[in-house]
């Protein structure tokens, strides 16, 4: 199990705590070879104020 957070601020100066951010990525390997992943960012800027989300879920595949 892998989890990702990162920390987003918009504009130089994001004194609206509505402009900060944290986005996750949770990554879970079902094998050496196959992994699912969980992704979650807002689209833009102007995406966090109204809380719509960007989700990704993504099966990964890989030669190791």
């Amino acid at each position: 199990f892998y989890l990702e957070i990162n920390y987003s601020q918009y504009g130089a100066e994001a004194e609206n705590p509505m402009e900060e951010t944290f986005d996750y990525q949770l990554t879970y390997k079902l094998s050496p070879i196959w992994s699912i992943i969980y992704y979650r960012e807002p689209t833009s800027p102007q995406e966090i104020t109204t809380g719509y989300q960007k989700m990704t879920l993504k099966a990964g595949f890989s030669f190791w």
